[in-house]
């Protein structure tokens, strides 16, 4: 069980310390030590009637106490100190070194002051120059008693206090001094450090990490992971979309293609403003700025627009290419293919097991359209740009039924004869020659026999059923 130390006990203790203190570290002579003594047991006195500890004393308490020896002076003398300074520093003197041993300090460092002697601690211990650890300091008191005249504490301030008390501040310096363009980036950059500087000293970390930098990096690790690279573009894109919904206190996750819309026309301005270079063309700009948009918005949500959750089949899909040993730059592309055309099926409302061939080129027509509106053209190579949806698209439908496409039902006899020679050529080549069905279905040294003898049913037409013997 513990035990209180007695105040007799308390004070001797206290004032021993102060006696060594005064006498080892001071160098003062044995008739000032004991009159600093004799004032700092009247303290002590003073403040174990009040019940107040040393090490929790305060400029107030001390204030007080200086208040009651000046009364008792009026009383003994009948009026006031003849130097007021010279009888205040008869007992601060004695008292701040008493202080300064329990308190390791005094008077106590103002809130801002302390920041600023950790900066000046952590700055020397980079080896800057005196110069710069100055200037540094000087700037960083600066922005605190902005902060503090905002009423605005160092330890809960956010970026955007800090902009705020910057451009306060440059208006005032511009209207004082009136500096050239290039001295004020110069006095932005300088201010802007120190303040980072210093409330990194306060927070530990400046700037504190936002759920706009969370979610950014798990966009962009998202990307890493779907085989997409990270481009400069999207990074930009990305950035703004998130300081913007910052700035309008908008969840993420209950973003609505109201707000997207709106986003896009301020962050055009902003963006031609910021760096007029890279807006050359709105139209590509809005086109990028909407797919990074999508793709944040998907991943937060799940789904957008809203009500455009990917199909499981997406799924099956992506796992099917990974099995076959598709490259991983190449698998998003296709899964992306073949969405749209899930998207598409879902519009004109047609299930994905009836899929045609016509309804594979209605889509391709369609996207054709959209490419020449946005670019003014068409694709330089016809080819490689519609295999680019039909291959992935394709894939899709025998992952769905392996025997797709289907054939249709023959409109007439000539397209059943058709048929029926051609199927028959067929089992020839297999049964006969030996080749495999997979074969068959690839472009083989046989592909130009077909079309001749698809040609054959044409005469059937004009002379009848003929003798196709040699």
């Amino acid at each position: 069980m513990g035990h209180t130390i007695p105040p007799r006990q308390h004070a001797a203790y206290w004032l021993n310390r102060l006696r060594k203190h005064l006498a080892e570290d001071r160098c003062l002579d044995s008739c000032t030590v004991e009159g600093h003594i004799c004032v700092a047991r009247v303290f002590l006195r003073y403040l174990d009637e009040r019940k107040i500890l040393l090490k929790a004393a305060t400029p107030t308490d001390l204030e007080h106490y200086l208040r009651r020896q000046r009364r008792a002076y009026r009383f003994r003398h009948g009026k006031s100190p003849h130097d007021p300074k010279h009888w205040r520093s008869y007992y601060t003197a004695p008292i701040h070194h008493l202080l300064r041993v329990a308190q390791g300090s005094w008077p106590p460092l103002k809130g801002f002051e302390a920041h600023i002697e950790k900066l000046r601690v952590k700055l020397e211990q980079e080896h800057l120059s005196p110069g710069t650890v100055h200037g540094n300091m000087k700037a960083a008191r600066c922005v605190l008693l902005g902060l503090r005249d905002s009423q605005i504490l160092p330890e809960h301030a956010v970026p955007r206090d800090v902009d705020t008390f910057l451009e306060k501040r440059l208006k005032v310096y511009r209207r004082s001094c009136h500096p050239a363009p290039d001295e004020v980036l110069k006095w932005r950059a300088r201010y802007r450090k120190a303040a980072c500087r210093v409330l990194e000293c306060i927070h530990g970390q400046w700037p504190p990490p936002s759920a706009t930098e969370e979610l950014l990096k798990r966009f962009e690790a998202h990307l890493s992971e779907q085989g997409v690279g990270v481009a400069e573009d999207y990074r930009r894109h990305a950035r703004l979309f998130l300081e913007y919904l910052a700035e309008q206190e908008i969840d993420p996750a209950k973003v609505q293609p109201a707000d997207v819309d709106a986003y896009i026309k301020v962050a055009l301005h902003r963006s031609k403003r910021r760096h007029p270079n890279l807006v050359s063309r709105p139209q590509t700009w809005r086109r990028i700025g909407r797919r990074v948009v999508s793709a944040i918005l998907r991943l937060v949500q799940g789904e957008w627009p809203p009500g455009s959750r990917p199909s499981p089949l997406i799924g099956q899909f992506r796992e099917h290419l990974e099995q076959r040993g598709y490259s991983y730059g190449m698998i998003p592309f296709a899964v992306a293919s073949a969405n749209q055309f899930l998207r598409y099926l879902q519009r004109v409302g047609t299930p994905v097991e009836a899929t045609r061939p016509a309804n594979v080129a209605a889509f391709i027509e369609e996207k054709r359209k959209q490419y020449e509106k946005r670019h003014g053209g068409a694709p330089p190579s016809e080819r490689k740009w519609r295999s680019g949806y039909t291959g992935p698209i394709r894939r899709m439908l025998r992952l769905i039924d392996p025997e797709w496409p289907h054939p249709e039902p023959p409109q007439n006899e000539s397209e059943r004869f058709q048929r029926d020679l051609l199927d028959g050529y067929g089992r020839w080549l297999i049964d006969d020659l030996g080749l495999s069905a997979e074969t068959l279905k690839k472009s083989g040294r046989h592909r130009k026999t077909l079309p001749l003898l698809a040609g054959v049913g044409s005469l059937q037409d004009v002379d009848g059923p003929c003798d196709t013997r040699p």
